[in-house]
């Protein structure tokens, strides 16, 4: 499946418009209704034919939002010492790098592709919210933090 025809799939819809985790900690619940924003946004530009238009100062508030999402999660994770902190702050930095090296690539001219950007934000909600952040909001709520 493309990623055009995707964005229009019931998957696509349902993973912008399910709610977000609940990991009984405000912070991360609104941070990860934050990233569905994100999506949503890349979508309707791509949907409206500015996807290359727009990709730039979404790439860069994706960016932004990462580094500061990810610090806020480790600080919690290393306050209530969570066990697969090694891990999880390893996912955090292959999607950071993977945004740092779409940055670097769209501003050295080369392709980049709003699709692209979709596909990275697609595979975080998908495989790093619902599985790593999932695993330490089920740890959160087992320390009595939510």
């Amino acid at each position: 499946m493309n990623w055009s025809s995707l964005l229009r799939s019931d998957i696509m819809a349902g993973v912008i418009w399910r709610p977000a985790p609940d990991f009984g900690i405000r912070q991360l619940e609104d941070e990860h209704h934050q990233l569905l924003g994100f999506v949503a946004e890349l979508h309707e530009a791509m949907a409206a034919g500015e996807g290359c238009l727009r990709l730039r100062p979404i790439l860069a508030d994706v960016s932004s939002f990462a580094s500061e999402h990810f610090q806020a999660e480790e600080e919690l994770m290393s306050d209530f010492r969570y066990p697969a902190v090694q891990e999880h702050t390893r996912a955090h930095q292959e999607i950071l790098l993977e945004l740092h090296q779409m940055a670097v690539s769209y501003d050295s001219g080369q392709a980049v592709f709003a699709a692209d950007l979709a596909t990275v934000l697609y595979r975080w909600i998908t495989n790093h919210v619902k599985q790593h952040d999932m695993r330490f909001g089920e740890f959160l709520m087992m320390s009595g933090a939510g």
